[in-house]
C-alpha cells in the first residue's frame, strides 16, 4: 500500500476509493461519465461528486410581477375597508390602519377629556366617531384604486424594459 505522502498514479483515479477511508476525508474520485472534465474531483468520503454543469437555454428572463386588477381593489376596500386594502399595497393598509387606531385612541382620549371638563356634555362630541371612520374608509377605497393602478404600471414599464432589452415581446400573464 502507497504512502499517503506519495504522489497519486493514473491507476488510483480509476479505482473506488479503499475501505480505509475516514469519513470527511478527501479522497478523489474517478471521472464521471459525461463530465466535461477528464479528472477526478475531490469530494468528501460518502458524499456524492458534484453533478456537471448544464448549458441554460438562451430563454428572455420574464418578470414574475403579475398586474393587479383595479376592480378587486375597489371591492375589497369597499366592503372590508383598510382590511381591503392589503391586496393592493400591504404598506398602505398597515399605515391606514395605524392612522385609524391611532386617530381612534387620540379621539377616544381629546373626548374623554372634554366631557369630564364639562361634566358629560363634550360626550355629545361621540356623534362625530362615525365621521372619521367614514373618512378612513373612503381614504382606503381611494388609496387601494391608485395602488393597483399604480402597480399596474410599473408592471407596464418592465415588461416593455425587457422587451426593448431583448428584442422580443414579452406579454404580462392574464
Amino acid at each position: 500500500m502507497s504512502s499517503p505522502h506519495e504522489p497519486h498514479h493514473s491507476s488510483a483515479r480509476t479505482q473506488a476509493p479503499s475501505h480505509d477511508v475516514i469519513p470527511g476525508q478527501l479522497v478523489e474520485q474517478p471521472p464521471m461519465a459525461g463530465h466535461p472534465a477528464d479528472h477526478g474531483a475531490l469530494v468528501r468520503a460518502g458524499q456524492v461528486p458534484p453533478p456537471a454543469p448544464q448549458a441554460m437555454p438562451a430563454a428572455v428572463p420574464v418578470p414574475v410581477m403579475q398586474p393587479k386588477s383595479v376592480g378587486v381593489a375597489f371591492v375589497l376596500t369597499f366592503f372590508f375597508g383598510v382590511f381591503g386594502l392589503f391586496y393592493s399595497s400591504v404598506a398602505g393598509a398597515i399605515t391606514l390602519l395605524a392612522i385609524a387606531i391611532g386617530g381612534g385612541l387620540l379621539g377616544g382620549v381629546i373626548i374623554g377629556l372634554i366631557s369630564l371638563a364639562t361634566m358629560g356634555l363634550g360626550s355629545v362630541l361621540l356623534l362625530l366617531v362615525p365621521v372619521f371612520g367614514v373618512a378612513i374608509w373612503i381614504a382606503s377605497i381611494i388609496w387601494g384604486c391608485v395602488a393597483a393602478s399604480n402597480h399596474n404600471e410599473r408592471v407596464r414599464a418592465q415588461y416593455a424594459a425587457f422587451q426593448a432589452a431583448y428584442g422580443r415581446p414579452v406579454h404580462p400573464a392574464r
